[in-house]
């Protein structure tokens, strides 16, 4: 038969001793990583509907941007969300509670809205949108 309390016993004994199934009683975690300066800008032109996002990480001096078009949101209107997205921005750039957070992953900067039902808008690096530019104006010079 199963003896609880002598299992329960044995397992506070056990605790304290180098038992490599518990955890130690006592450690701290550093987080390494430094914390980004991020600058954003938001501009929408309405009269070619488009919205322009630019992202600047002052820690590492990389820059992200992305135009954005009614064809990037199917379901929502371009106004709409250029309002709520610059609205975010410039509360949190002016020192407003934080309505927007950014994400670096694999050379993409993610910016989300916080409290809206805009989705998280990947810009990248704008040397990657240079290349892009330059291996597409290469291809049509070919054509």
């Amino acid at each position: 038969l199963f003896d609880k309390k002598k299992a329960l016993s044995t397992m506070a004994s056990n605790y304290g001793s180098k038992n490599q199934y518990h955890p130690k009683a006592s450690q701290e975690l550093f987080d390494k990583k430094k914390a980004h300066t991020w600058q954003i800008k938001g501009n929408f032109d309405g009269k070619q509907g488009r919205l322009n996002i630019y992202i600047y990480d002052a820690t590492t001096s990389k820059e992200y941007e992305q135009y954005f078009t009614q064809q990037s949101f199917q379901n929502l209107k371009l106004f709409d969300v250029a309002k709520k997205t610059i609205d975010a921005i410039n509360t949190t750039m002016n020192g407003g509670i934080p309505m927007c957070t950014i994400q670096e992953w694999q050379g993409m900067a993610y910016l989300t809205i916080q409290g809206g039902q805009i989705p998280t808008l990947a810009l990248p690096a704008k040397q990657q949108n240079q290349q892009q530019n330059q291996q597409q104006f290469g291809q049509q010079k070919k054509k």
